[in-house]
């Protein structure tokens, strides 16, 4: 008997394990994709061009990396079974990656190959090789002339071979020159040149695809690799330190033109590396030469060979990533001016210069120098000077010598500028507050989901003609209350208190590069994403930008208006990057250590504009953490949006939250769980989507899955979402109604962006911004025409109403661009960041012409406030509370249960829709016209029928009893295969039931034979 309780034990477990194995998600890795790129210039000029491509959120740039008949050649490889990628072809310097488009967004349709040819001034672009391109390579006549020489002095006997694509190729010596004839010509293309040393394969090879008679390979014996040339100048014999960089606290990395076994006096070489094989033993071009004492970074080290042109040693960025750095030169005391009426202490953080000095001027223009004041070291890297008279209002910048150069450029701490940025002011900030500023406090502000967020440009609120507003374009428009419309309905502030946003999202308000604020009278606009100085407010957006008080001035009043009115701030921050690149403040004064760098010594581009800063060094995070605490309690600022921050590292964003936390707990933190391209960070350390749970639950991150779910990918302005007719986007929409937590009814095999990687990205809904709509990529509205040209105005409002339904009732924090609750329309500008303000600003005229919608928006964010249901506030409460229906591929729908039962539907088709309420008697609180919190009609039976593309809000009346989520189904019956297929599975039910009734015959038998 025990025998059989124990097989019986044995049997229950597996079937246990093999019904844990059917609910499972499956997941399967994407096929690998390589699209090739071919391009053709008239003028042969490719140096500078090269490839900006995205397979879905995030893009990247690709050089071109090989040429042929054609033109230059890239590959793009993408993880993904997408049919469709984009790409940009763009011209980059070294100040700008962005120095030049060809043309706008393209899209490879991969449906149609993997394979495109693109000529230069023609957009469309080809999927077939064009007539004349040739798949061979013909030439009757090429000699080759190798030129062979040995650093080391040995030229010996060796034997040299070539061969072409693996045939060996005739070679006749003369001296240390071989010649090789190649005759008759007919190969395949890209045709590979080999040169072979004693049996060695290791030696250079080219391809050889536009011949040219007489052409000279010249390469050193055993080289390993080579170069092309033309003349013995270009042989590059000429003895040299071609660098010598710091790379630890004891030691630097040398690499000479010319192998030697020298080693200069004082140092210990150590490793000893070389390109070149076959070489002498000893004989190296690249040293590390250790010191007997750590390096002082305030002195100049010159590196000497005998018999090289010496050169001074520089600081690597590998060094700024050591310990020992962190050790020695980590800082943790107060930077910038600070400012008494006694005196004035200059404090600069600068380790590796030699000296430093203050420049006082009397205004923050173009005047001459009052005086220059030398800083001294006072240790940790700091520089400090002292001037012990009131210097207030005069202006300022630094100036650091390096290496026998000097740079001047602003404080990066500094607290107020003159025009356009570039000096400094020392600033009395009591004296920039306005009437009242003491007794400014933010409106009551509880829980991050509580939050409404409302994105908004400064100049975008005022500058349109019928906004009613005098101070077009300036922090002012926000302190006037009262302005109306042409169609006299409210504008500006009134307008946002009206529609019941708690949060104003200002695009960024610090100080930033694109904007000349010395011809404000041009009207130029940008977004304002290239950052000059973090620490103080942009000045085109104040009344003077020459007096650096007036700028912090009427910016607090902004602030304390929206305060005054039951509005909180928040900054959008762009710490990832600098506007300008080895120019900058930052790199100026301290060469290279705020940036990361490639493997090939270059700036890191993560960003996509430039550059990216490294936020996991010291000084880096110390910047970003004291900016965000200074505009916390300097300005009363009560949230901040972090832009790509991917791009910043999770422990930083971690440590801003504590910092934070300090001054005020209720203070908003989100950002982009993306970056702009390859960030030379581990993937596991980034504050990318993904990595969601490692920040704390009251750090969140933007919804790409419920955006491009609802509404389409923003990248392929063509491509529809779930409320405009792709219905296999549900899952997506489903997740965002979660707020991306785990759900057990989300298939997240279904997810349609990699990047979620199949899986609840968020650990709290607190960690989950949804949106459908912001200042880049298409407004909703604009999305809506160019994703369904087929339909009309009257649809793509349904869609629009859909949209916000979806957004404004789901878990998490809602999100949406100023303009959206009027059908606000950038002309199809997808991306207007330095368009005009004719295409930027809101049109005030179209809250009249559209003003069922913006009272649909009113109503919604109305009806979440009023029901704390839509607020919740764990992943378990979630879990709990949602049920969703099992309803065909068009309609998503779901019952909320927390303090209320409320019934949320959504019928995307052109046709109405029947669904099976759970019980009878409901209020109706949104249909497809009107949205609130009052009771609007009722449903007295179990089916509700919903028109074409419209939404419903059901609250369920006293006295009826919600029935358990298996007796919900759907009234009609699916119209095509399709739309059964992409109902909730049911094949894991189906086969685990199969499995029971066999598993309930195979018991019997298996313990009776026992």
């Amino acid at each position: 008997m025990k025998k059989i309780l124990g097989m019986k034990r044995i049997l229950s477990l597996c079937l246990a394990a093999l019904l844990l194995l059917v609910y499972l998600p499956v997941t399967s890795a994407a096929d690998e994709k390589v699209i090739t790129i071919h391009y053709q210039r008239s003028d042969g000029a490719y140096d500078e061009w090269n490839i900006w491509s995205w397979a879905d959120a995030e893009g990247s740039g690709y050089q071109f990396t090989e040429k042929d008949a054609f033109g230059m050649i890239a590959t793009v490889t993408i993880d993904t079974e997408m049919t469709r990628i984009g790409f940009l072809l763009r011209r980059s310097t070294s100040d700008n990656d962005w120095a030049e488009k060809e043309f706008g967004d393209r899209f490879v349709d991969l449906t149609l190959g993997s394979e495109i040819w693109v000529i230069s001034g023609r957009e469309e672009f080809l999927y077939e090789a064009p007539e004349g391109y040739a798949d061979v390579v013909q030439f009757t006549n090429l000699e080759i002339i190798v030129h062979r020489d040995r650093y080391d002095g040995r030229l010996a006997e060796e034997e040299m071979r070539l061969s072409l694509n693996g045939e060996d190729i005739p070679v006749r010596k003369s001296g240390s020159e071989y010649r090789a004839v190649l005759n008759n010509v007919n190969s395949v293309q890209k045709p590979v040149i080999t040169f072979i040393i004693d049996g060695k394969e290791t030696a250079f090879e080219m391809s050889i695809s536009k011949a040219e008679p007489g052409i000279a390979y010249r390469v050193y014996s055993g080289l390993g690799k080579g170069f092309l040339a033309g003349a013995e100048k270009d042989l590059g014999k000429e003895k040299m330190v071609k660098s010598a960089e710091v790379t630890g606290i004891d030691e630097i990395n040398v690499r000479l033109s010319y192998p030697t076994t020298l080693v200069p006096e004082g140092f210990t070489a150590i490793g000893g590396d070389s390109d070149y094989s076959d070489l002498e033993p000893g004989y190296a071009t690249s040293f590390i030469l250790k010191t007997d004492e750590p390096i002082d970074l305030n002195t100049t080290y010159t590196v000497e060979f005998d018999g090289y042109t010496p050169l001074s040693a520089t600081v690597g960025n590998k060094y700024f990533s050591s310990e020992g750095f962190e050790d020695m030169y980590t800082y943790d005391g107060e930077l910038g001016a600070i400012y008494t009426k006694d005196k004035t202490t200059f404090k600069l953080w600068s380790p590796v210069v030699q000296a430093a000095r203050v420049n006082l001027y009397p205004d923050g223009g173009k005047s001459e120098l009052l005086e220059a004041i030398e800083m001294t070291s006072a240790g940790k890297g700091v520089w400090v000077a002292e001037v012990n008279r009131d210097l207030k209002n005069i202006y300022y910048t630094y100036t650091v010598t390096n290496n026998g150069e000097e740079s001047e450029a602003i404080d990066p701490y500094a607290r107020a500028a003159g025009v356009n940025g570039k000096r400094g002011m020392v600033v009395n900030l009591s004296d920039t507050n306005p009437e009242g500023w003491e007794n400014d406090v933010s409106p009551p502000f509880e829980n991050p989901t509580d939050a409404v967020i409302y994105e908004l440009h400064v100049r975008d609120l005022s500058t349109a003609e019928s906004s009613g507003i005098v101070n077009k374009g300036k922090y002012l428009a926000f302190t006037e209350e009262g302005t109306k419309s042409p169609g006299g309905l409210s504008t500006g502030i009134d307008h946002i208190v009206e529609l019941g946003i708690t949060h104003v999202h200002l695009l960024p308000v610090f100080d930033f590069r694109s904007i000349d604020e010395s011809k404000l009278n041009e009207n130029k606009f940008n977004w304002g994403y290239d950052p000059e100085n973090y620490n103080l407010p942009e000045g085109s957006f104040s009344t003077d930008p020459y007096d650096g008080n007036v700028r912090i001035n009427e910016f607090k009043q902004m602030v304390q208006s929206m305060h005054k009115n039951g509005l909180r701030v928040v900054m959008d921050v762009v710490y990832n990057h600098t506007g300008a690149t080895a120019n900058s403040n930052l790199n100026l004064l301290v060469p290279n250590y705020y940036y990361r760098f490639t493997s090939a010594g270059n700036f890191s581009d993560g960003s996509g504009c430039g550059n990216e800063t490294a936020s996991e060094r010291s000084m880096m995070r110390k910047l970003i953490i004291d900016s965000v605490i200074y505009w916390a309690t300097e300005y009363n600022i009560d949230g901040f949006r972090f832009d790509l921050m991917g791009i910043h590292d999770i422990e930083t964003m971690n440590l801003v939250r504590a910092a934070l936390d300090e001054i005020d707990p209720t203070i908003l933190l989100y950002g982009e769980g993306w970056s702009g391209g390859t960030v030379q960070l581990p993937r596991d350390q980034q504050a990318l989507k993904v990595n969601t749970p490692k920040l704390d639950e009251r750090f969140a991150v933007f919804s790409d899955d419920m955006r491009d779910g609802i509404k389409g990918g923003v990248f392929d302005h063509q491509q529809p979402g779930f409320v405009s007719g792709d219905y296999s986007r549900r899952e997506d929409v489903a997740f965002g109604i979660a707020a991306s937590v785990f759900h057990p009814q989300i298939d997240y095999t279904r997810i349609t962006n990699p990047d979620s990687e199949n899986r609840p990205w968020a650990k709290a809904p607190s960690q989950t911004v949804n949106y459908v709509s912001a200042h880049d990529n298409l407004t909703l509205y604009d999305k809506f025409k160019a994703s369904r040209p087929d339909l009309g105005e009257t649809e793509w409002l349904e869609m629009n109403k859909m949209a916000a339904l979806l957004v404004l009732t789901s878990q998490g924090i809602p999100f949406f661009q100023a303009g959206e609750e009027f059908a606000r329309s950038k002309f199809g500008n997808s991306n207007s960041y330095e368009s005009s303000d004719a295409i930027n600003q809101l049109d005030w005229n179209r809250k009249t012409n559209y003003n069922d919608l913006y009272e649909y928006y009113r109503g919604l964010i109305a009806l979440r406030k009023a029901q704390p249901s839509f607020r919740l506030q764990t992943a378990d409460e979630i879990a709990e509370s949602i049920t969703f229906m099992d309803v065909e591929a068009q309609v998503i729908a779901y019952t909320l249960k927390a303090d209320e039962t409320l019934f949320v539907a959504v019928n995307a088709d052109d046709s109405e829709r029947t669904v099976t309420l759970p019980v009878s008697g409901w209020d109706i609180l949104v249909d497809g016209q009107r949205a609130g919190t009052s009771a609007i009609g009722r449903v007295d039976g179990n089916t509700l029928t919903m028109p074409a593309r419209t939404g419903y809000v059901l609250l369920q009346r006293d006295g009826a009893e919600l029935a358990a989520p298996s007796d919900t189904s759907t009234e009609a019956e699916s119209d095509s295969e399709d739309e059964q297929d992409s109902g909730r599975a049911w094949w894991p039910f189906a086969l685990g039931g199969a499995i029971l009734i066999l598993a309930g015959a195979a018991v019997p038998m298996f313990v009776k034979r026992r």
